[in-house]
């Protein structure tokens, strides 16, 4: 006996998920953190994560599929305006500098340095999408406010002695919040 049945195959795919992330608004702001932001996109899900510059955003909502809410994280080394990895008394002084607009002080930044970071949502299934240079942090604006002012050298200054609480100085968001 022959057996003359022809085998049949099913193969079931599952669709293929890509995450894009199209733009993100605001395009910068302080190294604070805590702002509000937009990530509009493609293929956004719910439970998704959001990282600006490797730090998570904080109260991240999925909105729908192509949008979501979140709040900015406080950059890693928050009143490190040298860039050295630590906020110390140097940082406070590269800003009273750029403040009083001062001759240059060695290793400090110039009035508008700033430094552009990716953005990258990730779905609970591990599908990823990345907008580089997607968000630019303002070094020496410790207060938010736009302006390179005294008050932001009294911050970091603040910062780097472990100072009480100063009036009008921020406190740098934790990550995630």
């Amino acid at each position: 006996p022959t057996n003359t049945a022809t085998p049949t195959a099913t193969a079931t795919m599952a669709p293929v998920s890509t995450v894009t992330v199209l733009t993100f608004t605001p395009a910068n702001g302080s190294a604070t953190g805590g702002e509000p932001l937009t990530v509009s996109g493609e293929g956004f899900r719910p439970g998704a994560t959001v990282l600006v510059g490797g730090r998570r955003a904080g109260s991240v909502i999925v909105i729908n599929t192509t949008r979501i809410s979140a709040t900015t994280p406080s950059v890693a080394t928050f009143g490190d305006v040298t860039g050295d990895g630590a906020v110390r008394l140097v940082d406070a002084i590269c800003v009273l500098r750029l403040a009083s607009k001062l001759a240059s002080v060695p290793n400090c930044p110039t009035q508008s340095q700033t430094w552009a970071v990716p953005v990258t949502v990730t779905n609970t299934d591990g599908t990823t999408g990345t907008l580089t240079n997607a968000f630019t942090y303002q070094r020496a604006d410790v207060t938010g406010d736009g302006q390179v002012r005294l008050v932001d050298s009294i911050c970091i200054l603040r910062l780097a002695s472990k100072l009480a609480a100063v009036p009008n100085c921020p406190t740098p968001v934790p990550e995630g919040s």
